[in-house]
């Protein structure tokens, strides 16, 4: 007997079992081959048997290795590892000077300057509670000190304003100016209301005032600028700077002056 997937098998009567107590008749063997194909079961009746299949159409061709990836995808893939690379380096950069800027701040940050209203003088006193008005001229001697011997200060413009309660009554613009280490600067501002508005409880308390307590006006001075420092080895930015000067006392020598001086120097809070 010999079989094949390409051969039909043949049979010679009482081959292999001819001694067997298990033999067939003659002619009553099964087909030890019941499926003479390369690929198991036959086809489906009515359907041939597929083909070999061959990678490269050619049969003991090897197989050809994958194709390589399209160029545009290979670009794409450096365009975006290199974006990725500048962001890094930028946003480290970024937080490096943050952190630097931060440690400066907080570490080298000169010592804000001393500000003293000095002296300052009233003259043209009129007030009329009734119509809420008043008229008056301010005359005001502004010291700053810059307590650093190793810091210049630059100042801008500062405005100065002098209130009652909430009320401005007037305000001076001084220009900007330098101020060199551990010096002494001497400001005069003059500053002239004219039938200013005042509001209800302005007038009844400045018309209190001046009539009570020895005739002293309980004043606020305000100012606003803008400061840089310089070292030798280092400079800041322009810090906003605020000057707030509470119980500012002018005492008119009756209820019906027309004049008044400041009671004693005021030290003032300076804001950084």
């Amino acid at each position: 007997m010999s079989c094949s997937a390409d051969s039909k098998y043949t049979y010679s009567a009482g081959e292999g079992l001819a001694d067997s107590k298990y033999a067939y008749p003659a002619g009553t063997v099964p087909n030890p081959c019941p499926y003479p194909y390369a690929y198991g079961a036959p086809p489906p009746p009515g359907h041939a048997a597929p083909p070999p299949y061959y990678p490269n159409g050619v049969p003991g061709d090897p197989v050809p290795p994958p194709p390589p990836p399209p160029y545009g995808d290979a670009s794409s893939s450096r365009s975006g590892s290199l974006l990725r690379c500048f962001f890094t380096i930028a946003l480290s950069t970024f937080l490096l000077l943050c952190l630097l800027s931060l440690v400066r701040h907080h570490l080298i940050r000169p010592h804000a300057p001393k500000f003293t209203v000095s002296s300052a003088t009233v003259s043209g006193f009129n007030l009329s509670a009734a119509d809420q008005l008043l008229s008056a001229t301010f005359d005001l001697t502004l010291i700053f000190n810059n307590p650093s011997v190793e810091v210049v200060i630059d100042y801008g413009q500062l405005d100065v304003a002098i209130l009652y309660y909430g009320d401005v009554i007037s305000y001076a613009l001084i220009p900007a100016f330098h101020q060199e280490k551990g010096n002494t600067t001497t400001i005069q501002a003059h500053m002239t209301a004219t039938s200013a508005y005042l509001s209800k409880d302005a007038a009844e308390g400045m018309d209190w005032d001046r009539r009570n307590k020895d005739g002293a006006v309980r004043f606020r001075l305000k100012g606003y600028t803008s400061a840089q420092f310089t070292s030798d080895r280092w400079w800041t930015r322009w810090f906003p700077m605020r000057v707030v000067c509470e119980d500012v006392l002018i005492r008119l020598s009756n209820g019906m002056a027309a004049t008044g001086a400041l009671v004693k120097p005021n030290s003032c809070w300076v804001i950084l």
